[in-house]
Formats: C-alpha cells, sequence, structure tokens
C-alpha cells in the first residue's frame, strides 16, 4: 500500500539518505567544536597572567624589590595561606594604623 505516492525509495535510496544524516551531524559536531575552541584562544589572550602583570609593573618602576617579592609570594602561597591580602594603594606593604577610639566628650 503506498498511500498514493507512487513510488518507493531504493536500497541506494536509503544508504544515501542515511549517510547525508550522518555527514550532516558531524559537520555540525565539527563547527561547534571548533567555534569552542576559538572562543577559548580568544579568551585566554585577553587577560595576561598575573605574574607578567607583576614583572612588568617591577620593570617599570611601579613597585620596589620588596614590594615585587612579597606580591609574588602572595600568588605563590596556597589559596587561604596569607590573612592580609595586598592593599592597592599601600605601596610600602606597611600595615595601617587602626583609628582611634572616640570618647565621649565633657
Amino acid at each position: 500500500m503506498t498511500l498514493g505516492y507512487g513510488h518507493h525509495v531504493s536500497g541506494w535510496g536509503w544508504f544515501t539518505m542515511s549517510a547525508g544524516v550522518i555527514l550532516l551531524w558531524v559537520l555540525i559536531m565539527t563547527i561547534a567544536v571548533r567555534l569552542n575552541r576559538s572562543q577559548e584562544h580568544v579568551r585566554s589572550r585577553a587577560t595576561p597572567p598575573a605574574e607578567d602583570v607583576l614583572t612588568e609593573r617591577a620593570a617599570q618602576g611601579e613597585i620596589d624589590q620588596a614590594e615585587f617579592r612579597r606580591r609574588l609570594d602572595a600568588l605563590h602561597a596556597p589559596p587561604g595561606a596569607s590573612a592580609r591580602r595586598p592593599d592597592i594603594n599601600d605601596a610600602g606593604g606597611a600595615s595601617r594604623k587602626p583609628a582611634e577610639p572616640r570618647t565621649p566628650g565633657p
């Protein structure tokens, strides 16, 4: 029973249709993988490593050798090893004096 269409797909027709669908999916997967890899490559070049930035700042004289060593050690320390994070405005690395407690006036 042909339901009025009058022709059937032969064995070669099924083969070429199946091969075409498989090739279509291979093409889609290849494009997806290449797009993903190109995006990862762009993201990896967007931000320079912290050590490179630190070395560049030391070479330009923005920070001295002691500050360079302290920040480099902080970069290489395991997470949570340092209780105090370096402050951007704290060029010398000295801790700030705590504020004096206010006493009520007379």
